[in-house]
């Protein structure tokens, strides 16, 4: 009996060192949102903030590993994670400046169209009106010659 107690305490041991330890959940968003950062538009905008984010959970998968859940595996995978956010966020910046400058060079282009357009209607309205001089000077020219021809 005493050695049925025996095995079934190592049997128990046993199985509780093969339990796996599940990550905490600052490793778990962490994870989730370096994923989203590398697969959305860091991955092109903001490199250098996707990398330092990847290293920050590199950090904390370690310390997972080695030290299981711990207040310090936890910070680490908190920082982690906002590394992550802030990757987003910085491809998120780079993508709304991209978009402002070319809405500005987009409204650049048209400012300069319509002012093309409206120095050419200038233009276009002097020719007009100094041509419509010349025939009103010219109609009075001929007005005062027939004058002087019937006098």
């Amino acid at each position: 009996m005493r050695s049925n107690k025996l095995l079934f305490g190592l049997g128990f041991v046993t199985l509780a060192g093969c339990a796996e330890v599940l990550p905490p959940k600052e490793l778990v968003d962490a994870r989730q949102n370096y994923d989203r950062a590398a697969n959305g538009p860091a991955q092109k905008l903001a490199l250098a903030q996707l990398d330092t984010a990847k290293q920050s959970l590199q950090n904390a998968e370690r310390a997972f590993r080695d030290l299981e859940d711990t207040p310090e595996t936890r910070a680490l995978a908190y920082v982690a994670d906002r590394k992550a956010l802030i990757a987003q966020i910085a491809a998120q910046i780079a993508q709304a400046n991209a978009e402002k400058l070319a809405a500005e060079n987009a409204f650049k282009d048209k400012s300069a169209a319509e002012l093309e357009a409206a120095r050419l209607a200038i233009q276009s309205g002097r020719a007009e009106l100094e041509s419509e001089k010349k025939a009103r000077e010219a109609a009075e020219k001929a007005r005062l010659e027939a004058e002087k021809a019937r006098k």
